[in-house]
């Protein structure tokens, strides 16, 4: 038996356990319509989900899949990674389809900023 129902069935999210282990965040993925025409479509929401249900999380910076999240410290979560095109369709990936910076979310305030990570020199 399911704990709680997503807003909507999602694949190929990223999530994390937040709240001291309480509430685990979903976001993004891929969302799975009964349209036989747009079977489904990459998005930007998240969910949160509990022991009592689950309700709407905050939005993404941008419509991703197949990304990571990582929490860093108590405040601060990043979004790693990802797909912004929904090539499962058929349509073929470009450079520009592909996250190239993350995203820091801040848990207090709510808000997203694009990181620029140090250039790794061997």
């Amino acid at each position: 038996m399911p704990i709680a129902t997503m807003s909507v069935a999602r694949v190929r999210t990223a999530s994390i356990v937040l709240d001291q282990g309480n509430i685990l965040w979903v976001t993004g993925g891929h969302v799975l319509t009964s349209d036989i025409m747009n079977p489904h479509y990459v998005t930007e929401t998240t969910d949160y989900v509990g022991l009592n249900g689950s309700w709407p999380g905050p939005n993404l910076s941008q419509a991703v899949h197949s990304h990571c999240l990582v929490k860093v410290n108590s405040s601060t979560v990043f979004l790693i990674g990802g797909l912004t095109t929904d090539y499962l369709l058929g349509a073929e990936m470009s450079i520009g389809d592909v996250l190239r910076f993350p995203w820091a979310y801040d848990l207090q305030s709510g808000n997203w900023a694009s990181k620029a990570l140090p250039q790794y020199v061997p």
